[in-house]
């Protein structure tokens, strides 16, 4: 193991952390900031993913990080449940389905459209997201401490094109 001393350690961990993002208590020596999620975006374009909230720094050099767990670690398991906010009559759920399907994941479970995108522990979430329009990205995921979740363009189908839109989504889902 190396050792790093404080002071070297508070002077990288200001130097990578955006304005206002160290609360004062990640400065207390044995406590370490609340993670922040992962966010991946696919885009029609070959630009690549954008994943902020990065650090070049190792967990392991933060003082008082855990070991990780099962439960600390980003995205969801193979096999984990999916949970669709779309409408049940939607061309775009035999999408998701046969994306999941190439994925890994678990059973599919369809409910009716509600423009809430928020996470389910130990789940991936599937909505629309309106805002993509405007940014032109396609799909964006959002990887979590045992969630996932995936915003679709609502000008995603379940046609070809949409399925591997989809299928990539769901591929950052996968717990490394």
């Amino acid at each position: 193991m190396r050792r790093v001393s404080i002071p070297l350690l508070l002077t990288a961990l200001i130097a990578v952390a955006p304005v206002g993002a160290i609360a004062a208590d990640a400065l207390v020596p044995g406590t370490s900031p609340p993670p922040r999620p992962h966010v991946h975006r696919t885009t029609h374009a070959s630009q690549p993913p954008v994943v902020p909230g990065t650090s070049p720094l190792p967990t392991s050099l933060v003082p008082g990080s855990p070991p990780p767990t099962p439960s600390s670690t980003l995205g969801v398991p193979l096999g984990a449940g999916v949970t669709v906010r779309l409408s049940p009559d939607n061309n775009i759920i035999s999408a998701v389905q046969q994306a999941v399907l190439r994925v890994g994941l678990g059973p599919v479970e369809v409910l009716k459209f509600t423009p809430d995108c928020s996470p389910l522990q130990g789940r991936v979430v599937v909505c629309r997201d309106i805002a993509l329009q405007q940014t032109g990205d396609r799909a964006a995921t959002t990887v979590g401490y045992g969630t996932c979740v995936v915003s679709l363009d609502p000008r995603v189908g379940g046609a070809a094109v949409g399925v591997n839109i989809v299928t990539r989504a769901l591929r950052k889902c996968i717990a490394a």
